[in-house]
């Protein structure tokens, strides 16, 4: 068989009769036993390839009628006797391709990566073969994407569930009350699975809070003017040195002050605050220490932060403290922790999402942000990113916004994602060693909730 054309690090072939799928994998060698391994990214009728073709090396003239097939080159391979040695692709292509011999995905990945210390099982391969993962290369920065409905939640749920096994402490945020089942699997309970929701079994005291926190709350979203910032700094410096942080010493320290502005500025704020719900430092009362909690669940378990239900307000103070604790605790020498966190920007500023990318995740918070809408999270965790799990996506702006986490070109990317069908998805990073391939991701059944709620089923 003779090469079509080749653009780059794609070459195209006739594909008259294949039955070859997006993301299948093969090796061309040439007669001497040289060749190249090459990945499916693209399957299209001839005539749709003539105009670019036209502009490169032609090796053959395009047939008039029938399928063609776009393959991305990876890697370069020799055959020698039943030995097969894997390289990085010099540029070479064959002449002309003597044999094609379809590759077997876990035998490319023990090739690459070699063998696994921690593995796991999220799916498998178009084939239906078996692909299994090493949890060591999850502590970094992961990244889950894709269009509603695509079968991301479920692939971040058996994540979290293999972690979880292997002894890994993780805390997430539960913006569409997505994990509130998440107890058992199918028979066998998880024994460490903490349920908090803010304002019912999750509150704070004002001290634990800190003034930072509702510092940026003030004059962030509720936008405090700056001389009314100042006097509550002053207020809190003073509470605090006599050791009367309490809501009831806060407002008349507050309803004390004389500038009548700031005065109305100040408690106005700060009873919307307090309507959230989450403060409770009367006598007597717990309120919630993050530690303890973490310790409950030192031998692998989940604190799932159940944001749904509460206001916007209620759930930047309760994210911000967690984070704040976290690096706090992490700081004196905590052992790592992971963040599972679903549609990050509607609780966590791109300042923050930035601070825990550059800062705190090199102390041991290692971090899996689950979108649709990646646009919205900072360029730098796109390109700081260890891990891709890329699932269909329409819009391609998108996808181009992705290219730099998916290490290969947007044109490439737009082919393999937009084909993408229900819980397939692109897997590219440190997991893979940075090969792309195609997951069809474990269908099995693990939490009820997740689904939308339905009155017509």
């Amino acid at each position: 068989m003779q090469i079509i054309g080749k653009k780059g690090d794609e070459i195209i072939l006739p594909g008259k009769g294949s039955d070859s799928e997006i993301g299948e994998n093969f090796i061309l060698y040439d007669k001497n036993g040289r060749g190249i391994i090459v990945q499916l990214v693209e399957i299209n009728y001839a005539f749709n390839f003539s105009q670019e073709l036209d502009r490169d090396i032609t090796y053959k003239p395009l047939p008039s009628r029938g399928r063609c097939l776009r393959y991305k080159i990876l890697m370069e391979v020799r055959k020698k006797n039943k030995n097969i040695k894997l390289s990085d692709w010099t540029g070479w292509i064959p002449d002309e391709i003597s044999e094609i011999m379809k590759v077997k995905l876990q035998w490319l990945l023990e090739n690459i990566r070699g063998k696994l210390k921690y593995p796991v099982y999220l799916g498998n391969t178009v084939q239906g073969e078996k692909i299994f993962f090493d949890a060591y290369h999850f502590q970094g920065i992961t990244l889950i994407i894709g269009k509603k409905g695509s079968g991301k939640s479920h692939l971040s749920k058996l994540i979290l569930k293999e972690l979880i096994k292997k002894g890994c402490r993780i805390i997430v945020f539960d913006i569409n009350d997505e994990y509130t089942s998440l107890s058992y699997v199918g028979e066998k309970p998880f024994e460490r699975i903490i349920h908090l929701t803010p304002g019912a079994n999750l509150k704070f005291s004002l001290e634990y809070v800190g003034m930072n926190v509702l510092y940026d709350v003030l004059t962030g979203p509720l936008r405090l003017p700056e001389i009314s910032a100042i006097a509550f700094r002053n207020i809190w410096s003073n509470l605090e040195r006599k050791s009367y942080l309490r809501i009831t010493e806060l407002f008349k320290a507050v309803n004390s002050e004389n500038n009548p502005y700031v005065r109305e500025a100040l408690y106005k704020r700060l009873h919307q605050i307090i309507e959230t719900g989450i403060f409770d430092d009367n006598e007597g009362s717990e309120p919630v220490i993050l530690q303890q909690l973490i310790n409950v669940i030192g031998n692998g378990g989940a604190l799932i932060i159940n944001l749904k239900k509460i206001g916007q307000i209620a759930r930047i103070i309760t994210v911000q403290t967690i984070l704040s604790k976290l690096q706090s605790m992490l700081e004196k020498g905590e052992p790592p922790i992971w963040l599972l966190a679903e549609e990050a920007h509607f609780y966590i500023s791109k300042t923050s999402l930035e601070d825990i990318v550059s800062r705190i995740r090199h102390i041991g918070l290692y971090q899996i942000y689950v979108t649709n809408s990646p646009q919205f999270l900072p360029e730098m965790i796109i390109r700081q990113a260890d891990n891709l799990f890329l699932f269909k996506l329409v819009d391609r702006r998108d996808i181009d916004y992705l290219s730099p986490a998916a290490n290969l070109d947007g044109e490439t990317l737009n082919y393999i994602v937009k084909s993408l069908p229900f819980r397939r998805c692109l897997v590219t990073g440190e997991l893979t060693r940075d090969y792309p391939l195609i997951l069809e991701v474990s269908a099995t059944k693990i939490f009820e909730s997740g689904e939308s709620r339905l009155f017509l089923k």
